[in-house]
């Protein structure tokens, strides 16, 4: 019962991750607008529409992943090293470069959010054995 619970838990999860990114996607793709309505120092041209797209398509990624675990194991493998290089990469680096601006406050959860969820998911992924040899190795 407890590894149901843990598969339930992981795709809630994964739905979640889905349908929190498509949210922040949208809120990127209004955010040079709404800064330059505020009068808010901004981001770099085009960043936000960019970040936007990608957001989106990660989104719908890990939301269609949650259907079929076993078969969609690679894009949400792919899902956690992509968090794992933005929390521990750009992130940080417009953090310290940005930092008076909107943005770069907006950064520090953002990292705080990618590392727990790749961790988290990782973590799920290995207790349900999604991760060991035999189903890794399979072809």
């Amino acid at each position: 019962m407890e590894k149901k619970a843990q598969e339930k838990g992981l795709i809630i999860l994964l739905k979640f991750g889905g349908w929190f990114e498509m949210g922040l996607a949208v809120m990127f793709f209004f955010a040079g607008y709404i800064t330059d309505y505020l009068l808010l120092p901004g981001g770099l041209p085009l960043f936000y529409q960019l970040a936007a797209v990608e957001l989106m398509i990660l989104g719908f990624l890990l939301l269609y992943s949650a259907r079929d675990i076993d078969r969609y194991l690679v894009i949400i493998l792919g899902s956690c090293v992509l968090r794992f290089a933005m929390a521990l990469g750009p992130e940080p680096y417009a953090v310290v470069t940005l930092w008076p601006n909107l943005f770069a406050v907006s950064l520090i959860p953002a990292m705080a959010y990618d590392i727990i969820s790749a961790t988290l998911i990782l973590f799920l992924l290995f207790q349900l054995g999604y991760l060991g040899k035999k189903k890794l190795s399979r072809s």
